[in-house]
């Protein structure tokens, strides 16, 4: 997955998690679940952009 499609996805679970909290509460497991989630794909951001980070040096 290229930068910029994560980047969108990511941004589209922020607007997605910040409506389940506003319905739900923070500690509902639907939001539990759901931040995890957008815990990945932040992580696998972070990760790609590491190793671009890596490769250019």
């Amino acid at each position: 997955m290229n930068v910029t499609k994560l980047n969108d996805r990511i941004e589209a679970k922020k607007k997605e998690l910040i409506h389940l909290v506003e319905q739900y509460g923070f500690t509902h497991h639907k939001v539990i679940s759901f931040s995890q989630e957008l815990d990945r794909l932040l992580n696998l951001l972070i990760e790609i952009k590491t190793k671009k980070k890596r490769c250019s040096l």
